[in-house]
């Protein structure tokens, strides 16, 4: 979940066990605009053409037929249209679902609340936790077994929450001679009212080396 617009990745472990199977079609939410569609076999890109209809299809065109295990994954986006939105959902139709899973994240500066959750899934708080290599916090995830689910059905609804860019900082820096190099240390007082702040980033000197210390402690990164 981002400013304006909700980021949308989908992806299904498919068994194939047709070797018939030249086409898969999906059901996409209302107003998603696809982005790209990859099949991956064994580590193999498998060449695909996809296609968007107006009445929220999608439609994976194979070069050939396939069987056996792959993995479809279908990237996108979908603008926001108010605060409060159904959890938007790409479903593979024809095909029989033993078991998924939706995971919502939030970007900086967007507060997201999970509410009014089915009662055929299951909600596991993410703590806002990071993820490595995923986009964003974990706001937290949907569970769902592998009972039949309406083609609308709607898991949950997100309520969403923008914040302006309302931080200040007051920065003081003290700089010391130890033995043949210098300690810098900077101190920072921050001033946050009515927003969300997940992450703080500074601009170092490029002859700084050594290590860097922070705290309290937290996750650092030093960007080259």
């Amino acid at each position: 979940v981002a400013r304006r617009h909700l980021a949308l990745l989908f992806t299904a472990d498919l068994e194939i066990s047709d070797g018939s199977l030249l086409q898969l079609r999906l059901q996409s939410p209302v107003g998603f605009k696809m982005q790209g569609v990859l099949l991956d076999q064994d580590g193999i890109q498998v060449p695909v053409r996809a296609e968007q209809f107006e009445d929220d299809g999608i439609v994976v065109f194979l070069d050939r037929a396939i069987s056996g295990q792959q993995r479809l994954t279908v990237r996108g986006e979908l603008a926001l249209d108010g605060p409060l939105v159904p959890i938007p959902v790409i479903r593979l139709l024809d095909a029989e679902t033993t078991g998924s899973r939706i995971r919502v994240f939030r970007h900086h500066g967007v507060d997201v609340v999970v509410d009014n959750v089915s009662s055929m899934y299951q909600f596991l708080d993410g703590a806002d936790q990071l993820i490595e290599d995923l986009p964003g916090r974990l706001v937290g995830e949907l569970q769902l077994d592998s009972r039949p689910v309406a083609d609308r059905a709607t898991p949950a609804e997100l309520l969403v929450k923008e914040y302006p860019d309302d931080l200040r900082a007051v920065m003081v820096t003290r700089v010391s001679q130890q033995g043949n190099q210098w300690i810098a240390r900077v101190d920072c007082e921050l001033s946050v009212d009515e927003a969300v702040v997940d992450q703080l980033r500074f601009e170092i000197p490029a002859t700084w080396a050594e290590s860097f210390e922070v705290t309290p402690e937290m996750n650092v990164e030093v960007l080259q």
